[in-house]
């Protein structure tokens, strides 16, 4: 038998098989307004918990998650001829990771469940965006991810393995339409 990550080395069965059903109990939602024939906003919303078919929190699950988003196109007729400039934030919290399973590592933790557990830090993710129609069959874009820079998790793979959130990030293409 090999052993790998995520593999037991005592069964040979992956850490990441499921093990049963999971249920949901919250609410998620989002809402779509258009506040001008030019002027959107997205407004999403979740918040609640994951169980496993024990009813017991299901560990690296996130508990609530939310974002504002809106663009604006400005009318061909206008000065800026058809340009569309928006952004928004999103925020992803309540994300916990399990210390279950750490080959002998102790971190300080919380009980949840019969499952030890440790609180990811929060972070924003903000960004901005822009188009232009150059021609009638080219597109310029432009846009910023994690605007502010900030750094957060933004996941994990373990307790030892923590996904960092992207770098500010510069974008900058052309679209072509047939």
């Amino acid at each position: 038998m090999t052993n790998g990550v995520g593999i037991s080395p005592i069964t040979g069965t992956g850490f990441y098989v499921p093990i049963g059903n999971t249920s949901y109990d919250g609410y998620d939602g989002d809402i779509e307004l258009h506040l001008t024939p030019n002027w959107q906003l997205i407004l999403y919303g979740f918040g609640g918990r994951q169980n496993d078919q024990n009813g017991l929190w299901v560990p690296n699950a996130y508990g609530n998650s939310w974002s504002v988003f809106t663009r604006y196109a400005f009318p061909r007729g206008t000065p800026l001829k058809g340009l569309v400039v928006g952004g928004g934030v999103r925020q992803v919290g309540d994300a916990y990771i399990s210390t279950a399973g750490i080959n002998g590592y102790t971190f300080p933790a919380v009980p949840s469940g019969s499952t030890k557990v440790i609180k990811l830090q929060q972070g924003f993710d903000s960004q901005f965006f822009a188009t232009y129609p150059i021609t009638a069959h080219i597109n310029g874009r432009f846009s910023i991810t994690n605007l502010t820079d900030d750094h957060y998790p933004d996941g994990n793979q373990g307790a030892v393995l923590i996904d960092p959130s992207p770098p500010r990030t510069f974008t900058l293409g052309l679209d072509l339409k047939y």
